[in-house]
């Protein structure tokens, strides 16, 4: 738990004051109009009469519901002791233009008890309201976001409503009064967060005997601004009862403002997950040299959040590297900082996991040796060593199982036949390749068979020399042990001879320095030749010289594996009879 009380605070205002500058006063008004209307509740033998305000198209009674900020969470207030619900207009007023609908009951006596079970019938009500075909609130109030206040006796109830339902995320009373049951008692059962207001000059329900025991036997999150020279009926819009406690200094505009901001505050952090109410709750903002403010507060799990991609993929041929995204995972303290961790496992229940890689970031990339052809995958959050919340979806990807994955097919013409050449990726029970000839692009037949290399992920190269020097079309039949085969694009030759010095191709492009394969140079050459292929980096520097014989027709080279920085760089072939090729190959990791 992390604790701050008092002067303390001041620590946790080392924060990002930038952030905190871009949030408005909650004690401010919202941008909805407050309409209200009057409603009756009924709990068994119990009938009260309430006031609902909520956001409107209009200040009135009655006035039509302002959908477009739905949907709004909800909050029950329970007013004092001998007093009116209609003396705290002004808070529901407020509430309602910030975009909660407020539902106030009148209650019937002071039995506390009774009066909790009240408050939360009211939600109750709300909750019907939302779902009744007739409801001028159908479909506009968010039923998993409740709060809850009151003054005085009805704060202590709002407390023991809170610890009777665990639905109720956050508690904001005023001034509010032990109880019989005892609120205080009840304060450990309470689940959510408790925001106490209180008045140093409280001279009815006394800090040291009323909200600060609350306090101590609440648990995190909480917090007790007290209000320095602010007594206890200020807190009310009518003035009748000021008479009962002629105490304190503060007037009641400026108790009516700080209650605001401070309800409202812990309203727009737990119950919208606003951001700017951490910082007018716990954050530099929080500090006033009006109030006596302590607060502890604890971790909490990250807010749901989805993954994006790759949600379901499916294809033939699996890629070098993966690119996988989500969503960002908001937690209620805008400083938490949040940890991913994506996971990936065979089985859609992750046991077990096979593989875990962490980031600060919403995406990764997984290089090809790391992720299997079938797997499933999800990201676990997590901003402390206690508190993680796993990605709402999990991803699935399946790359089919292709026998062979050629890369390339080429025919070159030599003095003493038809060179033809094939590059391959990986193979998986590759018995061979029965290379067939046509002369007419449709009637092949087998000329010969090369042995496949079985089961291998690296680069393999082949090569088959065919006597035939006339134009003819070649194809490969490539052979599974199984006997199952599939056939290579067909690809064409002439009786021409080289006749350029060239350099045809360069395989891998780019060249990934992470795969620690050769680079592989396609050289085309009119004769036998001594050559020297040399490659250089983006600066002119040499990095890397090779001697090699050529023969007539085309060949490749293959250059040993060297751990290159990425960039770009330029191979460069010269023969001894003075003969010059380059070609550009990218480097990569």
């Amino acid at each position: 738990m992390r604790r701050v009380v008092g002067g303390i605070l001041c620590a946790l205002a080392l924060t990002a004051v930038a952030m905190a500058q871009n949030c408005s006063p909650p004690e401010d008004p919202g941008r909805f109009s407050a309409g209200w209307r009057t409603a009756t509740v009924t709990r068994g033998t119990r009938t009260m009469s309430c006031r609902v305000y909520y956001p409107a198209i209009s200040a009135s009674q009655n006035a039509t519901a302002d959908s477009t900020g739905a949907p709004y969470a909800m909050i029950a207030f329970g007013h004092g002791f001998l007093a009116q619900n209609t003396y705290y207009t002004s808070y529901y007023e407020h509430l309602a233009s910030r975009g909660y609908i407020v539902i106030a009951p009148q209650f019937v006596d002071t039995q506390h008890g009774q009066l909790a079970l009240d408050l939360l019938a009211c939600l109750q009500w709300l909750r019907g309201e939302h779902t009744a075909s007739n409801g001028f609130l159908r479909g506009l109030i968010d039923t998993s976001a409740a709060g809850i206040s009151g003054h005085s006796m009805g704060g202590g109830a709002s407390l023991l409503a809170a610890s009777y339902d665990s639905r109720i995320r956050i508690a904001a009373p005023i001034t509010p009064a032990e109880t019989s049951p005892s609120a205080v008692s009840a304060m450990p059962n309470i689940f959510g967060a408790v925001c106490l207001i209180s008045g140093a000059s409280d001279g009815i329900t006394q800090p040291a005997q009323n909200q600060q025991p609350m306090y101590n036997a609440a648990s995190a999150f909480k917090s007790l601004p007290l209000l320095a020279g602010a007594n206890h009926t200020r807190f009310m819009d009518n003035p009748i009862g000021d008479w009962t406690d002629p105490n304190g200094s503060m007037t009641r505009p400026v108790q009516q403002l700080l209650a605001r901001r401070y309800m409202t505050a812990a309203f727009d952090l737990f119950l919208k997950s606003d951001t700017c109410g951490w910082h007018y709750s716990y954050g530099t903002l929080a500090l006033d040299s009006r109030v006596s403010l302590s607060v502890a507060t604890k971790y909490l799990p990250p807010k749901p959040f989805m993954l994006l991609s790759p949600i379901f993929l499916e294809d033939s041929i699996p890629p070098s590297s993966l690119v996988f995204t989500w969503n960002r995972a908001r937690t209620l303290n805008p400083h938490d900082s949040v940890e991913y961790t994506l996971q990936l496992s065979a089985g859609s229940r992750f046991i077990p996991v096979y593989r875990e890689h962490r980031t600060f970031d919403t995406t990764m990339t997984i290089p090809r040796v790391q992720y299997q052809d079938t797997s499933y995958w999800r990201v676990v959050a997590r901003n402390s060593p206690s508190t993680a919340t796993i990605s709402s979806n999990i991803g699935f990807f399946r790359f089919l199982n292709v026998p062979v994955e050629l890369i390339s097919f080429n025919a070159r013409v030599r003095d003493n036949g038809v060179e033809l050449m094939w590059i391959t990726a990986r193979e998986t029970n590759n018995a061979g390749y029965e290379v067939e000839r046509s002369a007419n692009r449709t009637d092949f037949v087998r000329i010969g068979f090369v042995p496949g290399s079985g089961s291998s992920a690296r680069n393999t190269i082949y090569s088959y020399l065919d006597p035939h020097i006339t134009e003819a079309w070649y194809r490969l039949k490539q052979v599974d042990y199984d006997g199952t085969y599939d056939y290579s694009p067909v690809i064409h030759t002439s009786s021409r001879s080289v006749s350029d010095f060239d350099i045809r191709a360069l395989y891998p492009q780019p060249y990934r320095v992470n795969d620690r394969q050769p680079l592989i140079v396609a050289v085309a050459s009119p004769c036998e030749d001594v050559a020297s292929l040399r490659l250089f980096n983006s600066f002119g520097r040499m990095v890397l010289s090779y001697h090699c014989t050529l023969h007539a027709g085309v060949q490749s080279v293959s250059l040993p594996f060297r751990d290159l920085a990425p960039g770009l760089y330029v191979v460069s072939l010269t023969t001894k009879g003075g003969n010059i090729a380059n070609a550009k190959v990218l480097v990569t990791m």
